[in-house]
């Protein structure tokens, strides 16, 4: 029987297959987008760019297993 186990963490799935999210541009009423796995967004319009508002918790900060994550992120970002 074939193993069940994922191939990656879904913790840190996120950060392995970035998502983009969107928030409204403070400055200018625009779009910002944020990729999942950046701290920083840039705003369509203005051009302006803005820190994430609120991080989502990570599993980064606690898990036995995240500096295996690690690497595999470090990895995924280079190729």
């Amino acid at each position: 029987m074939a193993d069940s186990k994922p191939v990656n963490c879904p913790g840190v799935s996120k950060i392995v297959r970035p998502v983009p999210e969107y928030a409204e541009c403070p400055n200018c009423k625009g779009s910002i987008e944020f990729w999942s796995d950046e701290d920083m967004g840039k705003c369509y319009e203005c051009d302006r760019e803005y820190p994430k508002a609120l991080q989502d918790a990570s599993c980064l900060d606690w898990c036995p297993q995240a500096d295996n994550c690690r690497v595999m992120i470090k990895e995924n970002k280079s190729s």
